[in-house]
């Protein structure tokens, strides 16, 4: 037999009244000492049984009708706790939250850690309440387990995890907590227990630079700039979100000709090749100034043909040169105009 604390008033244990229709009618009194006509659903236009002597729940008091000696009468179980009647003694069922003979102990369940099954029936002794990631906090009766920065969710450990462990066998989770089921609104959005806060959903990294979340980071350190590389493979951009071009001519990092000239672009180079060169090879491919092949052994700047113009006048012979034509049977200026 069962008595309930009145400090529970959300659980109160109630009973319908049963007597005998074809007896002599007597009053039955609840262990609260109120006769059930006091209780406020009752209605006095109503009987308490049906013809058939079964009770239509109209009657009802704060416990079974009792014969003998009832030791639950002084509500020795607090905060919610179910007592339970024995000889000469009591048992106290408490209530979620609760411990102790009589249950006024409140139980920190922050304090409760993983500890593996010791009694052989296939569970664990006990279970952690908050996610890993998590902070818990102690309240009376309850506990609130709230997500670190740098992650997100309700904080509590999934359902099911403390079911039968530390919370009876029919809760999947604390009663004080409301989650969504499946088909219902935000079930697919909702998350049990800490997440990381994914920081690259939102673009971050600029000039084609690769966002990398940091794992439970929090502000700037929450993501890393992976930037893109430039024309010869070295990374074109730095700072921390890629804004900071990179002097590929300056820090020695382009591939240049010895006969070109280095200038730096956002992001890359371009080179020019000196006067009297061009860029044009014999298959007339522009390699743009740039070394290629194998090892970037091949030349990017090959030697104008000045020659092929004519450029030696009155009969002298031009020979090419790295700068440009030169007069080799004559004393003169390099086109032979002028008569020596």
């Amino acid at each position: 037999m069962l008595g309930r604390s009145p400090l529970n008033t959300q659980d109160a244990h109630y009973c319908d009244v049963i007597y005998d229709v074809d007896g002599p009618a007597r009053p039955c009194i609840g262990i609260d000492g109120r006769f059930f006509s006091e209780h406020p659903a009752y209605d006095g236009s109503l009987g308490c049984v049906n013809d058939d002597g079964t009770p239509n729940g109209n009657c009802k008091v704060m416990c079974e009708f009792v014969m003998g000696r009832y030791d639950c009468w002084s509500f020795p179980c607090w905060n919610g706790g179910a007592c339970v009647d024995g000889q000469d003694a009591v048992t106290c069922i408490c209530a979620e939250g609760y411990g102790g003979p009589d249950c006024k102990e409140d139980r920190d369940e922050c304090t409760y850690l993983d500890e593996p099954d010791a009694d052989g029936n296939g569970l664990d002794d006990l279970r952690k309440v908050c996610d890993d990631m998590a902070t818990c906090k102690n309240e009376h009766g309850t506990y609130t387990c709230t997500c670190n920065p740098g992650w997100e969710g309700d904080g509590y450990v999934a359902d099911g995890v403390l079911t039968s462990i530390v919370l009876p066998e029919d809760q999947k989770h604390p009663w004080w907590i409301t989650r969504p089921e499946a088909g219902e609104e935000d079930f697919d959005t909702y998350i049990q227990g800490c997440q990381d806060i994914d920081a690259c959903r939102e673009p971050k990294c600029e000039n084609g630079g690769t966002c990398l979340n940091t794992l439970g980071g929090v502000g700037l350190d929450d993501f890393d700039c992976e930037c893109a590389d430039g024309p010869t493979g070295s990374k074109a951009w730095t700072g921390k979100t890629c804004t900071v071009d990179i002097d590929e001519c300056a820090e020695g990092l382009h591939d240049c000709d010895p006969m070109a000239e280095c200038a730096n672009t956002p992001g890359g180079f371009t080179c020019h090749c000196k006067e009297h060169w061009q860029s044009t090879d014999l298959n007339f491919i522009d390699r743009l100034g740039r070394m290629w092949g194998t090892g970037k052994s091949e030349p990017g700047c090959y030697d104008w043909p000045d020659c092929e113009s004519g450029p030696c006048e009155h009969g002298g012979t031009c020979m090419e040169g790295p700068d440009g034509c030169q007069v080799t049977n004559q004393i003169g200026r390099a086109s032979c105009r002028e008569r020596v």
